[in-house]
């Protein structure tokens, strides 16, 4: 015993200060990091799969949502079209029934010219 007390007061170290001392600390932070390490190792590969898997899906949406936005507007597009090729037909109508009619309405505006210049020569009667 007497070898044992003398081998630990050269050393100057005891049991208990290896177990609370700098060195245990050293070993307590080694084995807390390779925990945590074996941790992440097994959880964020999952996480970054799961997020993966949302951005796809995302993106699938979003190519369908495109896909549909681009066959409105052919739709609106061909629609537009034909509204005007619609109203360009209807005005060339008017047009050509106007350009008919405007000899007779210019011999009325002119009768009742004449009419109105009579009536304020004859006295208003």
């Amino acid at each position: 015993m007497e070898e044992q007390i003398i081998i630990e007061e050269a050393s100057g170290m005891s049991y208990m200060e290896l177990l609370t001392g700098p060195l245990s600390a050293l070993a307590l932070t080694v084995i807390m990091i390779v925990t945590i390490g074996k941790w992440l190792a097994k959880f964020v590969p999952t996480v970054v799969s799961k997020y993966m898997e949302q951005t796809d899906k995302t993106i699938e949406q979003l190519d369908k949502l495109n896909a549909s936005m681009q066959a409105h507007t052919e739709r609106t597009t061909h629609q537009t079209e034909l509204i005007i090729e619609k109203v360009r037909s209807t005005s060339a109508g008017l047009h050509s029934r106007l350009n008919a009619i405007e000899p007779v309405i210019l011999e009325l505006k002119a009768q009742q010219n004449y009419q109105s210049n009579n009536n304020k020569t004859d006295g208003g009667i």
